[in-house]
């Protein structure tokens, strides 16, 4: 008599495409979003520190909607899909930013910007998970 083994269903996994779609969207909705501010700033003339935080709320977005994007293309852990595309986008942030401009980066606040890119991310991932 032979014994059934049963076989444990695995649950949801990550999906490394749906992340890399996430990210993708973030710089795409990064990319629009500065482009349309900033001909509106330029028609404008906002002051040089007022633009500075306007980007910096673009590229927040832009982590939330990527998160979302990505969340929502996967269909499941949205937190963990938001998480790590909004990760994913600091990095590639922070690569970028180090190759084209040297020097240019502090270790403290980027870290702070991996956890909030990280958090925004999985806030996104969590709703658009939730939206379908």
């Amino acid at each position: 008599m032979r014994a059934q083994v049963k076989v444990k269903e695995a649950g949801p996994r990550l999906q490394p495409a749906s992340i890399l779609v996430g990210i993708a969207a973030a710089y795409a909705f990064a990319v629009v979003a500065a482009a349309l501010i900033g001909f509106i700033m330029f028609r404008i003339r906002i002051p040089d520190p007022t633009v500075t935080v306007i980007m910096s709320v673009v590229s927040y977005a832009g982590m939330a909607a990527g998160g979302l994007f990505g969340a929502r293309h996967a269909g499941t852990l949205g937190w963990a899909h938001g998480g790590l595309t909004g990760l994913g986008y600091v990095i590639i942030g922070l690569v970028l930013a180090s190759l084209l401009l040297p020097g240019s980066q502090a270790l403290v606040p980027s870290m702070a910007r991996l956890g909030l890119g990280f958090a925004l991310g999985a806030i996104g991932g969590t709703v658009g998970v939730n939206i379908s």
